[in-house]
């Protein structure tokens, strides 16, 4: 990785300076705020790195072998765990917002295969994405005209929305306030914030830290697919709202999915470890993915 990094300093949640470092891992180290818990890493990819690394296929593989075929992934004609947790969430809005509220925005739409479910069930769909070349994948998979950009964009165009969406973004992001408090002034009265992210207190992180910590640091696979240089910051359902609520927000509906291994390139000795891992997480309800759903306090409105 080529990129300047950013230096933080301070927690991204709370800004408490104090912190406790918990171990290194490939061109960065990982640390747990005094003040929060909240873990996440010093130094840390910029935005305009990010967006670098995230610029496609050939730029994700470049960073790690197993992202090979990333975006391609994704068929509505297709069952996968991704179809299926994107259809689970859609179901969750549409139980929680009238037929006339179907506005939907996507940030970081990938290649759009979340939109492309959404749209088939009706939802009237936008997306942006920093990419260009995403964008045209996304017209060329599912016939997407979205757009390029960042949200920034969308909030000095006055764009509203009733739903925004945003899976997987939010660990990259070094500012996360930031993000929260434009998105908050792009929602319509009551509108819902759908956040999907790594869960941080998964028995995938625990067992892969505890194997870390009796192996005096010499077992260190399970904590470097864990913790990545291109994820800032570690949330669990306790952050999120820590972060999200003080900006008008009110947690409703959550639950709990795993990463769905047929979009990586592993081997199949990887695929059969990591399954059985994660078979162990849903078994004991520490599953590795969160996808949680926010309505903002509008008056008027009731609260999730």
């Amino acid at each position: 990785m080529s990129a300047e990094l950013l230096s933080l300093n301070r927690c991204p949640i709370c800004h408490a300076v104090g912190r406790r470092f918990l171990f290194p891992i490939p061109e960065t180290r990982v640390y747990e705020c005094a003040e929060c818990s909240f873990r996440y890493l010093d130094p840390c990819l910029p935005p305009d790195g990010m967006s670098a690394v995230y610029a496609s296929g050939e730029s994700l593989t470049q960073l790690h072998a197993f992202h090979e075929n990333y975006y391609d992934y994704g068929d509505l004609h297709d069952e996968s765990r991704t179809k299926r947790d994107f259809t689970r969430a859609l179901e969750i809005l549409e139980n929680r917002l009238p037929p006339t509220e179907r506005k939907l925005l996507d940030i970081g739409y990938g290649n759009g295969f979340f939109l492309a479910v959404a749209r088939t069930r009706g939802w009237d769909v936008d997306g942006i994405d920093t990419s260009p070349q995403n964008r045209k994948l996304a017209k060329k998979k599912f016939a997407l005209d979205l757009r390029v950009g960042t949200v920034n964009d969308l909030a000095a165009a006055s764009c509203q929305y009733n739903v925004i969406a945003l899976w997987d973004v939010m660990e990259h992001l070094p500012d996360p306030h930031d993000m929260i408090n434009n998105l908050s002034r792009m929602l319509e009265p009551g509108g819902i914030l759908l956040i999907a992210v790594p869960n941080d207190h998964s028995f995938l992180r625990d067992l892969s830290c505890w194997l870390f910590a009796v192996s005096g640091g010499r077992i260190r696979t399970g904590v470097e697919k864990c913790y990545l240089l291109e994820h800032v910051g570690y949330y669990a359902t306790d952050s999120l709202q820590k972060l999200v609520c003080p900006h008008g927000f009110t947690l409703g509906d959550h639950f709990f999915s795993s990463t769905d291994l047929a979009k990586y390139n592993f081997t199949l000795k990887e695929k059969i470890m990591a399954g059985f891992v994660l078979l162990l997480g849903r078994l004991f309800h520490r599953q590795n993915r969160l996808i949680a759903f926010f309505r903002h306090n509008t008056p008027g409105r009731r609260k999730p």
